[in-house]
Order: structure tokens, then sequence, then C-alpha cells
């Protein structure tokens, strides 16, 4: 279990995996609970000095007596009762600094935010070991600024690369942004989504029913799809409209129930809707998906009104 700082209705994937070792790890977020009450002035002026903001900062453990890991369980307090949480560092074994992170301020009157020095005089738990390590604090990152939204294609890919999944995938990245990849009869499924061009996404995602593992990959921006050329003089004085992202609902319309098939068919500018099936649950017999589509400049329909094996 760790701790982050999040917002009160924030959405978290119900597993990630790990993408060397095919581990799968079920997510599990709990409620908002208040924050720790801020300690009490010790002086008049120290009541006058506004608290600095926490933010999330590096924090590099060192050994220092021996030229190899360990295996204490090292955590230690910082400024504002801020408990650091490093544990060993036992693989690899040669390695003797490792990096956490944790919230942490900067404190008002100038003072070391965390101990320079942390030995078993002044660790948390009570280990005897004459360990001593050296600590380093970093700074505050600057804010991340995400860049303008681009199309950029999310490939997903089940690590035994045998049959598809029959549950819907979805996970978000960064920003908040959400990635509907549904189901799928393969074993990889290819989605596009609008994304921010400096965002990231999770490298692996789970499925909490059937343990399935799924590899995450994200591509680069890509340009929109080129108008179609006008066919007239006439067309070829019309502006363009602007393409944005619709939602599109597909209904079967001849049994009371979902689709086996993978759904793709055309609409305005070129542009192909991926649908895919409709299999979980099967009694739903629509499903909505997003595409860059135009409105036509002449009025007619941007998608056909009517899909079937005549058209798709």
């Amino acid at each position: 279990t760790v701790t982050a700082e999040l917002p009160g209705n924030a959405l978290c994937p119900e597993a990630v995996g790990i993408v060397e070792t095919v581990d799968h790890l079920k997510v599990e977020l709990g409620e908002c609970r208040a924050p720790p009450a801020p300690p009490l002035p010790t002086s008049p002026r120290a009541s006058r000095r506004a608290s600095p903001p926490a933010c999330t900062r590096h924090i590099t453990v060192t050994r220092t007596d021996e030229d190899f890991g360990w295996q204490v369980n090292l955590r230690f307090m910082c400024a504002g009762g801020v408990e650091v949480d490093v544990g060993n560092q036992s693989d690899p074994f040669w390695q003797t600094n490792k990096t956490v992170t944790a919230q942490i301020s900067s404190t008002a009157d100038g003072e070391d935010m965390c101990p320079q020095i942390v030995n078993k005089d002044n660790w948390l738990g009570g280990e005897t070991f004459d360990d001593s390590f050296k600590v380093e604090v970093g700074e505050c990152p600057p804010p991340t600024v995400l860049s303008t939204l681009c199309p950029r294609d999310i490939t997903v890919t089940k690590a035994n690369q045998s049959a598809g999944w029959n549950k819907d995938v979805r996970f978000f990245c960064e920003g908040g942004f959400e990635i509907d990849v549904g189901t799928s009869q393969d074993f990889n499924k290819t989605v596009t989504a609008e994304l921010p061009g400096n965002a990231l996404c999770p490298e692996a995602v789970g499925i909490v029913e059937t343990v399935d593992h799924l590899k995450v990959e994200l591509g680069e921006c890509r340009a929109p799809p080129a108008p179609p050329l006008p066919t007239s003089p006439r067309a070829s004085r019309r502006a363009s409209p602007p393409a944005c992202t619709r939602h599109i609902t597909v209904t079967r319309t001849d049994e009371d129930f979902g689709w086996q098939v993978n759904l793709r068919f055309m609409c305005a500018g070129g542009v192909e809707v991926d649908v895919g099936n409709q299999s979980d649950p099967f009694w739903q017999t629509n499903k909505t998906v997003t595409a860059q589509i135009s409105s036509t400049a002449d009025g007619e329909d941007m998608c056909p009104q009517i899909v079937n094996k005549d058209n798709w």
C-alpha cells in the first residue's frame, strides 16, 4: 500500500502488469482521508510564517560504510512528520544507492528537510546494524505542462499471445485521458485516441477476472488524414469543416443481442471507424466508439445510416 495525492473523483486501472516478469497486480483505490494536522507553532514568529507547499521529491540514499547494498528495511522521518520508506537494496546487491519519492515541503526556517546521515541512531524500526547512509533530497520538479492533443495509436498485446480477451479493457493515461480498448478476438488490438504529445500511459495493464497481462505501447503523434480533393469548382470554393472527435453509436437491428463480427466501416473524409465486436455483455445490442470526423460541406451524411455486409 502506498499513498498519493489524487482528486477525490479520480479513477485508476483495476489492474496493472510488469512487462519484464509478466506479473499481474490488482489495484484497489481507497477513499479520501484527511491530511495530518499541521504541527503547532512553537513561537509567535513561527505562527506568522507560511508553510511552504509540499511536492513530490526524489530522495537518494547512499550507503557509506560498505560498497554494496543493504538488507535493513530502511525507514526514517523527514520534515513535517513525513515517513520515508526506502526498504532494502538487495537486487542488484552491488548497488550502493537507491532513490524513492516522497511528498516533502521545504522547511520555513531553512533547516534540512531530511537528516543528512541515517543510521541506527535515527532510523525507524529499532534494528541495530552498523549500516550508515547519506541522504540527498531533490528539488521540487516543475509542473508538467501537457502539449496539444494529437491522434496517437495505442497497441495492447496479450503477454502469452494466445487468443484474445472477452473483458472490456480500459485504463487512464497521464492527464486523466481514458483509453477504451474494449474486447478483442486477436492477441493484440490497436485503438486511436486524442492524447497530448508528451502524455504517458502505463506500460502494462491487467484484467482482474482472468489474470490476463497486457503490454501497452503508445505511438507517436500522427497527422490527421488529408481532406478529400474537391470534385467540382463549386466544391473547391467551399471551406472544409474542421474535424472533431465524435461519438459514433452502432446498434444491431436484426437481433436483440450483440455480435461477433469485427465491425469496421468508412465515414466521410476517408475515415475508417473500428467498432470491433460486442460480446461482453452479449445481451447489449449497441456500442459507442469515437473517431475524428468532420461535417460534410454539402450536407450529406457523415457516416452510412445502415451498415451490413454490403458496405462494412
